[in-house]
């Protein structure tokens, strides 16, 4: 019976501490599952983590280090590494066993994605036995795989002595292992940029590309060279080359270099000039020459269009040169006409004296031909009172009386271009036509004498009506016209330019612009072209902060001309980047801006220096805007608040921009309001950059920009407004005729044409008539 119940109770007791043992068994297989899980690796791994070292961390942000998971060390067994308690044997006496380590967790401070060769961080070990408690006293022991990338001391203080992956292990057993991984860069690729230097300006020589030559080498061997985004072939001793296509203005050439293991690639950029050719400047002045073309369509010269002259004082608006002369002629005096005519004719027995004339309602055709102009005139109702004596047969008969005409004149004249600038007429040809005359006389002797034997008085009369209109179209006319086209083109021979930026520091510019006349482009019964040299003119010399060859030249050819156009002006870009080119050359973009509120506390003083002038060039197609203005090697010198040596750093902006015609007729620049803005830096005094590209970026942006814009547009506009023709220059001719006013009015937008913008409108005339 006792046997019995001492068996029942053995196998009670045995199942209890069976169930009991089993439950710890499953606590502790969870613990090493669940490490195991993250990473770490049973002891019989150890030899295979060693063979596998991680690859090279080409596109890890830096902030992404590898975090205690990646560091940890072997795993445990499963739970057969526990065993299970034997039901049948008691429990030895005595105190338990020593605990045995089961993992090994490593780490390595600081935690870095990349090393380089001269960083000495430590690697740290934390050992574990089974049940997860840590073994703090427990050795251990380093070794670095592969060993020719570092080596590690006892304390797991490591050097570095190669290039790329590795691993450290810190081992508790023979075969219980951690590691952590790292890799190792010497540094980024050493990119040298060999051609073309900064700000040189190129071009001029009949080529079309730029070449960019340098130096690339990495201490792992591969890199990557991009010149503007196109990989370039990388030769042994690190050499590459490229010619890249030139376009017109500021080219930004950005040059990359990535080992595959940096990030970002090595950056190294250059804006230069280029220009198909270049135009050179004096100290004084600069001269571009066909600067401008003035078209003057057949239209404007004859519109062929009725004129109504008021009868009283007022004015009379007229839309070509035609009509204007057809209104002097209404309103001349003939008294002068009389006085050109000699006022007194005489022979063959008669003696005629011009008392008065009237030319009725004048009709004037003005077309353009190959020499010049040619001017058609027709006086359908010419009367010319006079007066005399006529001795016919022994008797002497009264000449008073008037006589009717109708006549038929033209004049060929020659239209040049002077070595001054001025146009010169000169009438090559003339000729009257008298179509029909008659006369009526008061004494009817003399009345019937011309009606049928009076050829010699006939004569008379006749040289006396073609008198009167030869010294009106050889003298008169060609001086009204001169007089036109000389109020026209005097409006644009002295164009004022004034520029304040307002900025401290920077000088106020003060230019003179002359267009003046070159050469007389004539287009048979089609209109008039007038080629205008440009003059600008500094009130002392200049010196240029840069070496440059001069203004930046886009085209050769002729502007796009529509015939049927009255009016046009077509202005090159060349001129206006002339007129940005002697702004430059004042020093107006070297400056030391006043620092805005917010900068103020950041920075001591920033200084501004563009080694070149700025351009306007032809924007890319589809754009807002169809110019761009650029503005490349802009070196900027910051100085931090407390002062010494200047971090350096280059600008580059880009803006859309675009001429317009404002409420007053002044021909404008209108630009984007924010710039697209690079800046690189180029040298820093301390460890960090005082003032970083975004802060460099909203400083030229939002502070700069605005106010050399503004200058720019106020000052660059080109006005040309109505001119006013002296009116004694026709007094003599036209006592009526009180005043002249020419208007050019441009009321259409811009269009560029290749390297020309064209303007178009129209000439309004206005004159003011006596009584």
């Amino acid at each position: 019976m006792s046997t019995h119940r001492f068996a029942l109770s053995a196998v009670f007791a045995l199942g209890a501490a069976t169930s009991l043992l089993s439950a710890c068994g499953d606590s502790t297989r969870s613990k090493a599952q669940s490490v195991a899980d993250e990473g770490v690796r049973p002891v019989a791994d150890a030899t295979e983590i060693d063979s596998q070292p991680p690859s090279p961390p080409s596109d890890i942000p830096p902030d992404a280090a590898p975090g205690p998971d990646d560091d940890a060390g072997p795993a445990p067994d499963s739970d057969a590494a526990l065993g299970l308690l034997d039901a049948t044997k008691a429990v030895p006496d005595g105190p338990p066993p020593a605990p045995q380590p089961l993992w090994v967790e490593v780490s390595l401070t600081p935690r870095e994605p990349l090393y380089s060769l001269e960083d000495t961080p430590a690697a740290s070990a934390r050992v574990f036995d089974r049940s997860g408690a840590e073994m703090p006293d427990t050795p251990v022991m380093w070794r670095v795989d592969p060993p020719g990338v570092a080596m590690v001391d006892a304390e797991g203080h490591l050097t570095f002595t190669g290039e790329g992956a590795g691993t450290v292990l810190g081992c508790a057993t023979d075969v219980i292992c951690g590691r952590a991984a790292f890799y190792v860069d010497a540094g980024p690729p050493k990119l040298t940029v060999i051609e073309p230097d900064r700000g040189a300006a190129l071009g001029g020589d009949r080529s079309e590309t730029i070449a960019v030559r340098g130096n690339a080498i990495d201490s792992g061997g591969h890199v990557d060279v991009r010149v503007n985004g196109l990989s370039v072939e990388v030769g042994p001793d690190g050499s590459f080359a490229l010619d890249v296509p030139a376009t017109f203005g500021i080219n930004h050439i950005e040059v990359t270099a990535d080992d595959g293991v940096r990030q970002p690639a090595v950056r190294v950029t250059r804006d230069v000039l280029w220009a198909p050719r270049y135009v050179p400047v004096q100290p004084s002045t600069a001269r571009v020459d066909d600067a401008a073309r003035l078209w003057l369509g057949q239209s404007v010269l004859d519109l062929d269009a009725p004129v109504v002259i008021p009868e009283g004082a007022g004015p009379l608006d007229v839309d070509d040169l035609a009509s204007l002369l057809t209104a002097v002629l209404a309103a001349a005096d003939p008294n002068t006409l009389l006085a050109g005519a000699g006022g007194l004719l005489g022979g063959d027995g008669a003696g005629i004296a011009l008392v008065g004339a009237s030319l009725g309602e004048p009709e004037v055709d003005l077309y353009v031909v190959p020499e010049g102009l040619e001017v058609f005139l027709r006086l359908g109702g010419l009367r010319v009172d006079v007066g005399g004596q006529f001795a016919f047969e022994g008797q002497s008969l009264s000449l008073d009386g008037h006589l009717d005409a109708s006549l038929a004149a033209f004049a060929s004249l020659g239209l040049d271009v002077a070595g001054d600038g001025t146009l010169t007429f000169a009438v090559t040809d003339s000729g009257v036509v008298l179509e029909s005359l008659t006369g009526q006389f008061q004494d009817a002797a003399a009345q019937a004498l011309i009606a049928t034997i009076g050829s010699r008085l006939r004569g008379t009369l006749e040289s006396v009506a073609t008198g009167v209109v030869d010294g009106l179209i050889r003298a008169q006319l060609p001086a009204v016209i001169g007089t036109g086209l000389d109020g026209l083109i005097g409006s644009l021979a002295h164009l004022p330019i004034h520029l304040d930026t307002n900025i401290p520091g920077a000088p106020v510019v003060d230019l003179d612009l002359a267009l003046s006349p070159q050469d007389a482009l004539r287009r048979r019964r089609t209109g008039l072209a007038l080629s205008l040299g440009a003059t600008l003119t500094h009130p002392a010399p200049v010196q240029a902060p840069a070496a440059v060859p001069g203004i930046p030249a886009l085209s050769e050819g002729d502007p796009p001309q529509g015939t049927d156009v009255p009016l046009s002006l077509a202005l090159r870009l060349e001129l206006i980047n002339g007129l940005l080119h002697e702004v430059w050359r004042t020093g107006l973009l070297q400056l030391q801006p006043a620092l805005p509120a917010e900068l103020a506390g950041l920075l001591q003083s920033v200084r501004i220096d563009a080694r070149l002038p700025p351009v306007i060039a032809p924007a890319a197609l589809g754009g807002e805007f169809p110019l761009e203005a650029q503005l490349g090697e802009v070196h900027v010198f910051v100085v931090g608040p407390g002062g010494g040596d200047p971090d350096e750093l280059d600008v580059t902006l880009r803006a859309g921009i675009s001429l317009r015609m404002d409420e007053n007729g002044s021909l404008r620049l209108v630009s984007a309001d924010m710039p697209d803005v690079h800046t690189e830096i180029l040298l820093t005094a301390g460890p960090h950059p005082v003032l970083g590209p975004d802060l460099l970026n909203a400083l030229f942006g939002g502070v700069i920009w605005p106010r050399v814009r503004d200058a720019l547009a106020g000052g660059l506009a080109l006005s040309i407004p109505a001119v006013q023709v002296d009116a004694a220059s026709f007094s003599q001719l036209a006592p009526r005729l009180q005043g002249l006013a020419l208007k050019p009015t441009f009321d259409q937008p811009p269009v560029l044409f290749g390297g020309w913008m064209l303007l178009e409108g129209r000439l309004q005339s206005e004159l003011q008539l006596g009584p």
